[in-house]
């Protein structure tokens, strides 16, 4: 009989986007919560940021952020990175509170 083997995902796949990027202000703090790519197959995290700035590296899918004045005007852009780092394309969130 003939051995057949599967090669594991070694992460060079480019991952796709996160889904259903969404923001909830209670009055206090903006809250962030995405739905993992459809294909998550090697993904290891997230990298969110505000206004083009790294603010977290994230493992789950939602992030508080406690920084945001409820007068702000701020984009987020979210991105879902693999085991050789390579990025998905961005998520964009536009705030306006």
């Amino acid at each position: 009989p003939a051995l057949r083997t599967e090669r594991a995902n070694d992460g060079s796949k480019t991952p796709l986007a996160p889904l259903g990027f969404r923001a909830t202000y209670d009055g206090e703090a903006l809250r962030l919560n995405w739905d993992p790519p459809k294909d998550k197959e090697g993904l290891v995290d997230y990298i969110l940021r505000r206004d083009g700035i790294v603010i977290a590296f994230l493992a789950g899918t939602s992030y508080t952020d406690m920084d945001v004045q409820s007068d702000s005007v701020v984009t987020y852009s979210l991105t879902a990175r693999n085991a050789a780092t390579s990025a998905s394309p961005v998520a964009v969130l536009h705030i306006n509170q």
